[in-house]
C-alpha cells in the first residue's frame, strides 16, 4: 500500500514538472516581455500576474516566439494585451503560429519584422515561420490532431473580436496538422500587422 501511494506521488510529481516546464515562458527585459513556448490552459493567469507586477507596468511591447496551443488562454492574453494599448511584435526569422497568431492580434500595433524572409503557403508542420495559421485542433484528446471545429470557430471569433478579420482567411487554407505562413507584405495588406518594421 505504501509503495503504491509512493508510486503514485512520484508520477504526479513527474506530470506536474513536465507541465511546468512545457508552460508559456515570459521574461521581461526593460518594457519587452517575451512569450515563448506552448500556450497551457493558466498562462493567461499568469501573465495577468506579471503584468501586475512593478516591472509589468512599465512593459510597452510584448515580443512572440510560440508554436501555439489552448485557444482560450491565448484569447485572454490578447485581450488583456489590448486593455493595456500594448503592442505585440512577431519575428520572420522565429515562429508565432496557430493560438500565437491570437495573441498577435491583441496588439493595439503589430509589428512583423523580417517577414520578408516568409513566402506564403502552406507549410508541414515543425517547419513553419513567421506568422502561420492552420485549422484548430483537439491536441489533447484521442483524436490528437484531429479538425475541431469548435477550436477554428474560437479563433475565428476572436480575430473578429480583435478588430483582424483579415486573418480569418488563413487558418482553413492548412490542415491541422500543417501550417499556412504569411508573408509581411499579406500581412500588412490584410490589416494583420500594422508595421513591417520594429517598435
Amino acid at each position: 500500500m505504501n509503495r503504491r501511494f509512493g508510486m503514485i506521488i512520484s508520477a504526479c510529481a513527474t506530470l506536474f514538472a513536465m507541465s511546468s516546464a512545457s508552460a508559456l515562458d515570459m521574461k521581461i527585459t526593460g518594457n519587452v516581455v517575451t512569450l515563448s513556448g506552448p500556450i497551457r490552459d493558466t498562462d493567461d493567469e499568469k501573465f495577468r500576474e506579471l503584468m501586475a507586477t512593478p516591472a509589468g507596468q512599465g512593459v510597452k511591447i510584448v515580443r512572440l516566439n510560440s508554436t501555439g496551443g489552448k485557444i482560450d488562454p491565448a484569447g485572454n492574453i490578447a485581450r488583456l494585451i489590448r486593455r493595456r494599448s500594448l503592442a505585440t511584435l512577431a519575428d520572420g526569422a522565429g515562429v508565432c503560429s496557430s493560438a500565437c497568431t491570437v495573441i498577435f492580434a491583441g496588439g493595439s500595433q503589430r509589428h512583423y519584422v523580417n517577414g520578408e524572409r516568409v513566402r506564403d503557403g502552406q507549410v508541414k508542420s515543425g517547419v513553419q515561420k513567421g506568422l502561420a495559421y492552420h485549422q484548430g485542433n483537439a491536441p489533447l484528446s484521442r483524436d490528437a490532431g484531429r479538425y475541431s471545429p469548435q477550436a477554428t470557430g474560437r479563433m475565428m471569433a476572436l480575430y473578429s473580436e480583435l478588430g483582424v478579420s483579415g486573418a480569418r482567411q488563413f487558418p482553413d487554407k492548412a490542415g491541422p496538422r500543417e501550417y499556412w505562413q504569411i508573408s509581411g507584405a499579406t500581412a500588412l495588406s490584410n490589416g494583420i500587422a500594422t508595421s513591417l518594421s520594429r517598435p
